[in-house]
């Protein structure tokens, strides 16, 4: 008995399906944007876009919506945007990303950074964790986050989705990229400024380099800085803020493909801290945050400079 994907390819021959309502291949769909096969399916397993139907053999059938998704992602991608800054945004939201001409500033990269590539694509974990520990005794607090922590962590991320890194290593770099930021934070005194904020990610985010990082500028400019771990619940974090009195509570958001359950997460916890303490998060520029929160008093952040401009200033 023929597949359906064998009868929608059969009665294309004879019927103009509707728009909405044609299915596509994966290998029709790589046509038609320009994507290979590998990427889509990568997009699909590890940020959830986009949720497609699957045909009795178990094939995977695309509408024309989400065609149309696909290369609008594609485009946006080719701009320069990391896919992790993408996913979870909607075709419109993309789309107006697009006519705004929203290309990404080439991003700062250190001369460590394609040493610390080819010594992970080497499995060098002895050389990675001595390099990196020297950037980060070399180079000042915001210095080492921007220009080699986020993009090689970045980059590792990129190579891992076309098939050139393996998970291992993307783990072992974020292992050994968090254990140096945890000795390196603690090895400041802090609490010079008076000021104390706490730090933690929403509850299952474990998604803790970008929180880190976070923690590590703010206990290098000497402000009390608490790190509460990652993945706590809206109850626990104002709990701790009230406990710690601090002046602010920090979040990390990552990109997910569940963006909006993350906003209404943070407008929850925005209204928990009323009186108690102020709310700042940072998140990827395309986040819907940045919206949602727009006309309130949290503060958003995309990248660490502007965090760290905003610790002095506020």
């Amino acid at each position: 008995m023929p597949s359906l994907e064998q009868l929608l390819n059969c009665a294309k021959l004879f019927i103009v399906i509707p728009r909405g309502l044609a299915m596509y291949s994966i290998s029709a769909v790589c046509r038609l944007t320009g994507l290979n096969s590998s990427t889509i399916r990568t997009w699909e397993r590890r940020y959830g876009i986009p949720e497609v139907a699957r045909a009795g053999n178990g094939r995977r059938l695309y509408t024309e919506d989400q065609v149309q998704y696909l290369k609008a992602v594609a485009d946006l991608v080719a701009q320069g945007h990391a896919i992790s800054d993408i996913a979870g945004l909607t075709l419109p939201q993309i789309q107006d990303a697009m006519a705004k001409g929203e290309a990404r500033e080439a991003e700062p990269r250190s001369p460590y950074h394609e040493r610390l590539i080819e010594l992970l694509r080497r499995n060098d974990v002895i050389g990675f964790r001595r390099l990196l520990s020297d950037a980060i005794a070399f180079l000042a607090p915001c210095e080492v986050v921007g220009t080699v922590i986020g993009p090689v962590m970045r980059e590792i991320g990129v190579r891992w989705e076309r098939g050139e890194l393996s998970i291992f290593q993307e783990h072992m770099a974020t292992a050994v990229t968090r254990q140096l930021l945890l000795t390196a934070a603690g090895s400041w005194r802090g609490a010079q400024s008076g000021r104390r904020l706490v730090f933690t990610t929403l509850e299952g985010d474990q998604h803790e380099i970008g929180i880190l990082c976070a923690w590590y500028i703010t206990s290098a400019s000497n402000f009390d800085a608490v790190y509460l771990g990652p993945s706590l619940p809206n109850a626990e974090i104002a709990q701790a803020a009230k406990l710690f009195k601090a002046d602010a509570v920090v979040i990390s958001v990552a990109s997910s493909e569940r963006p909006q359950q993350q906003v209404k997460a943070i407008e929850r916890l925005h209204k928990m801290l009323k009186g108690t303490a102020a709310l700042w998060v940072g998140g990827p520029m395309h986040h819907p945050l940045h919206q949602a929160v727009a006309g309130t008093d949290v503060v958003a952040f995309d990248r660490f400079d502007g965090f760290q401009r905003y610790l002095f200033r506020a």
